[in-house]
């Protein structure tokens, strides 16, 4: 009798743990993105909406997890958006998550999708909320993987870029809302959505924010840029260049900028806002106050900057993305209102030396030599803490 209860024991032992060994341990298992404890579910007929509120929009998604994946991000950017514009309030957005659509990318391999631009979906400028902004969604994992294999950059940085793609409209619009501040006008609808840049608002603003927002992708792409300087886009050329132009630095291999002057940057071509340089003090060259040592020897050589492994040029976003971040980590030691000071003074066409002269640095040029000096620090520490 003992020996038969001695087998039944050791039968219920080994099925509990075939049991238990049959599902993934919580160290395996794949994380469930939840929404935010105080969003709340709000049900029409069939369709469900999940919503959640901060300072400065109201987000909707169709699903928890849309609204979990999108929400963090927003948030760190609205307070970034504080932290640069301290006396502004920020403007009242109601983001909506989308779902993008699949759609061929001629450029994408086979069983890969790319999301569509914003005017894919039927524009709502404006509500009793505030502003409409549309965020599109798509597959993180099939992009980010695609991303990896074409850059090998590291996961914080291509998550960095992700997200920053993905609530740039968002950023877009809060920084178009204050531009009306600014200037005392207003940006058109398509403008004011986030759907299209304002040509009020430098560029640069708009990728610097939203990877300032996300210490871990400022720091990653930081890192990289101080171990790997070659490509570095001098700040004559970064602060003026427009969104369309990205796509030329990988095309240049991520540092000519010799030829970018006279070529996109032309009569308000790809890389020049029209009418010259917004900012710069107004006209082409003016304000730009000492830019005689940029010439020459400043321009970065072919071949771009080298990735965070070593092995693949930091070209096109990812060395846009790179320099933003690690131009922002630079230029927020005297403070994020640094920045705000920036993006004031080229939203009003006045002249940035008087900002750096404000801050201790005799103009553009000054600024240029100091950034690429504290990047070979970083470099020269991280070299020493390696050994």
């Amino acid at each position: 009798m003992n020996r038969l209860l001695y087998v039944v024991v050791i039968g219920v032992t080994i099925a509990s743990s075939g049991c238990a060994s049959s599902h993934a341990s919580p160290e395996t298992a794949p994380a469930v993105l939840q929404p935010p404890a105080n969003a709340e579910l709000r049900v029409s007929g069939t369709d469900s909406t999940w919503v959640v509120r901060g300072t400065g929009y109201q987000l909707s998604a169709p699903s928890g997890a849309d609204l979990a994946r999108v929400q963090p991000s927003l948030e760190r950017a609205a307070a970034m958006m504080s932290s640069l514009f301290p006396g502004d309030t920020l403007a009242p957005l109601v983001v909506r998550v989308r779902r993008a659509p699949a759609m061929r990318d001629r450029n994408a391999k086979d069983g890969e999708a790319s999301a569509p631009p914003p005017a894919a979906f039927p524009p709502e400028t404006s509500s009793d909320s505030g502003i409409v902004v549309d965020l599109l969604v798509g597959d993180s994992r099939i992009a980010g993987q695609r991303d990896r294999n074409a850059s090998g950059a590291s996961s914080a940085m291509m998550n960095g870029m992700y997200s920053a793609r993905m609530i740039a409209p968002a950023i877009r619009a809060w920084l178009s809302a204050h531009a009306n501040r600014v200037t005392d006008t207003k940006a058109a609808p398509m403008v004011a959505s986030g759907r299209a840049p304002d040509l009020r608002v430098p560029d640069w603003s708009v990728e610097m924010l939203a990877q300032l927002a996300d210490s871990a992708s400022a720091e990653a792409f930081t890192s990289s840029l101080a171990a790997h300087q070659t490509g570095i886009i001098p700040l004559v050329e970064f602060l003026v260049m427009r969104s369309s132009s990205i796509s030329e630095l990988a095309s240049s291999g991520g540092g000519d900028f010799a030829g970018g002057r006279e070529g996109g940057m032309r009569g308000g071509g790809a890389g020049m806002p029209p009418g010259g340089t917004p900012g710069m003090g107004g006209g082409r060259r003016g304000g730009m106050g000492g830019m005689g040592g940029m010439r020459g020897g400043r321009r970065g050589s072919r071949g771009g900057a080298r990735g965070g492994d070593g092995r693949i040029a930091l070209t096109g976003r990812l060395l846009y993305s790179a320099e933003s971040a690690a131009l922002g980590t630079f230029f927020a030691r005297d403070g994020y209102g640094f920045i705000g000071e920036l993006i004031d003074a080229q939203i009003a066409a006045r002249p940035i030396d008087e900002v750096f002269a404000r801050h201790g640095l005799q103009g553009l040029a000054e600024a240029d030599e100091s950034f690429r000096a504290w990047l070979s620090g970083r470099a020269t520490t991280a070299a020493t803490q390696g050994k």
